[in-house]
Formats: structure tokens, C-alpha cells, sequence
């Protein structure tokens, strides 16, 4: 990778990870905090 600004996309991270990036999203349900 050249040196420099980087934008990291997701298939970037696929291709790093190995991990698929095909199917349903994975999501989590975070209660809300009072600061």
C-alpha cells in the first residue's frame, strides 16, 4: 500500500479478514447511556 491518505473499504477489510461479506448484517442492540 503506498503511503499516504487511506480510505479502508469494506472489501478491504474482507479480503484481509477472510471473513464474507455476503448474508445479513450483524448487529447489536446497545441500551442508551446517560452521559
Amino acid at each position: 500500500m503506498p503511503l499516504g491518505e487511506v480510505t479502508i473499504t469494506l472489501e478491504d477489510v474482507a479480503t484481509l479478514s477472510g471473513l464474507p461479506i455476503d448474508g445479513k448484517a450483524v448487529i447489536v442492540d446497545v441500551p442508551d447511556r446517560e452521559w
